[in-house]
């Protein structure tokens, strides 16, 4: 199994916090602005005091596709992995994974998942009833 790439700070420190299962984002003190992803400095106002904060989950599914071969080793098997774009009422946009194609504009809730590698990663689910079957897709590829 490879190991995890080297992140940068503010990216571990995202990672941690969807390890944590919360869904967080950096959230700039000085403008409010609400950005992924994460970085040293507001993308916004360049206010450089951000702090990782609870955001509303609600998303919109912008698109999705399929992933039929990742680049990593450790995740060769349990595919294919359909992956979405979705964009929060914040303004934010993420990708993560999900059950299932879904049609762009089908409202989705923000997950923290575990990957396989025991790491923090984002879902989407359309009904609470879908994490459990979402985050077992990981779990059956170990």
């Amino acid at each position: 199994m490879s190991t995890p790439s080297r992140r940068t700070r503010p990216g571990a420190a995202q990672r941690a916090c969807l390890t944590a299962g919360n869904v967080d984002m950096q959230v700039c003190a000085a403008c409010a602005h609400v950005q992924y992803p994460p970085a040293d400095c507001c993308r916004h106002c360049l206010g450089d005091e951000l702090v990782f904060t609870s955001v509303d989950p609600a998303a919109t599914v912008i698109a999705t596709t399929i992933v039929h071969r990742s680049y990593r080793d450790d995740f060769t098997t349990g595919g294919p992995w359909p992956v979405a774009s979705v964009r929060l009422a914040t303004g934010a946009t993420v990708f993560a994974h999900v059950s299932e194609v879904i049609a762009p504009g089908t409202p989705v809730t923000l997950v923290a998942l575990t990957d396989k590698l025991r790491e923090g990663v984002f879902g989407a689910v359309r009904a609470p009833h879908e994490l459990a079957a979402l985050q077992a897709r990981f779990e059956a590829t170990s």
